[in-house]
């Protein structure tokens, strides 16, 4: 399968959205008490596609939008749309951007917005409040009374213990946390276990796309070949139908599989080194492309907004329609 164009959407796009658990856990450690305590989280529901209707492209829109229910002094309901947006390297616009954000919605809306940036770098790095991030060094200039509230949550202030204390998610925030220096064995090893775990309850498509994110990140040490040697070494005691890598493999190089097999195909016809060489080549590039397919039909399987999917795999609408007939 070939590299997805974007990581940081498609981890926040896939991931957090459909996690909700995972989502909460990350909401939860950046609204503020006052608001936090009147939350009702049985209402929590991602929201990106609702705001797509009400006339929002999807490129002036967050990384993630969620709905929730609010419970009044009163007893009365309210709707608040609670947004993140991913930033793995500072930034010194992203206050003045998620405002934007809010502002967006809050027009179409009438609904209150709370933002949050949820940064998933390694460099020490502290979100500006949007003041700051407009004056820059001019101190003189005095805050006002009213300010835009960004709330922020810094996985590398996290303690790992602490992140995998958070039952059966705990561990995909560990790999992201550390998804860019995965070369310590032990990190692997606590990895493939908490993966291990999800496989056990069902959640073997959430754990093939988690590799595929790691495998996509360029520079941190990791390749299908030492996630299998790892595995083989450190669980030898778990059966194959419940190791992480078989099922990955499966899922990923079956298609690619038949490519080559019709790529040879065709060069024994033309008998030629060059025709079997072509042959090989598009046998490749055809089993990648199957290989695409069969995620892209996993996601619309899932019921991501075609939107999405668009966004994330960077195909056409009408390429998506095609595949679609497939299902």
């Amino acid at each position: 399968m070939g590299k997805i164009h974007n990581i940081h959407d498609f981890y926040g796009r896939y991931l957090l959205a459909r996690m909700l658990r995972l989502a909460r856990y990350c909401l939860e450690r950046a609204i503020p008490p006052s608001l936090l305590k009147n939350i009702d989280w049985s209402t929590l529901i991602e929201a990106t596609q609702s705001l797509i209707d009400l006339g929002i492209k999807v490129e002036f829109l967050p990384d993630l939008v969620y709905s929730v229910e609010l419970i009044l002094a009163n007893g009365e309901r309210t709707t608040v749309y609670l947004v993140i947006e991913l930033k793995s390297a500072p930034d010194r616009k992203a206050s003045v951007q998620v405002v934007g954000y809010t502002v967006r919605i809050t027009e179409k809306t009438m609904l209150a917005t709370y933002p949050m940036v949820l940064y998933t770098g390694q460099k020490n790095w502290q979100l500006p409040s949007y003041w700051q991030a407009v004056v820059g060094k001019h101190a003189t200039l005095l805050e006002p009374v009213v300010n835009y509230q960004i709330g922020s949550l810094y996985l590398w202030k996290i303690p790992d213990k602490e992140l995998l204390a958070y039952p059966i998610y705990g561990v995909v925030l560990l790999m992201i946390k550390h998804i860019r220096n995965l070369n310590d064995e032990k990190m692997l090893q606590t990895i493939l276990d908490g993966f291990h775990k999800m496989i056990a309850i069902g959640k073997d498509l959430e754990v093939i796309w988690l590799i595929e994110y790691a495998l996509a990140v360029e520079g941190n040490g990791v390749t299908v070949e030492r996630l299998q040697d790892t595995e083989e070494k450190s669980f030898p005691h778990i059966p194959k139908e419940g190791r992480v890598m078989p099922k990955f493999v499966m899922s990923t190089d079956v298609a690619e599989q038949r490519g080559r097999e019709q790529g040879r195909e065709q060069g024994r016809e033309q008998g030629l080194e060059q025709g079997r060489e072509q042959g090989r080549e598009q046998g490749r590039e055809q089993g990648l492309e199957q290989g695409r397919e069969q995620i892209i039909l996993a996601m619309l399987r899932s019921k991501m907004p075609e939107q999405d999917i668009c966004k994330i795999v960077g195909i056409s609408i009408d390429r998506l329609t095609q595949l679609k007939k497939k299902m």
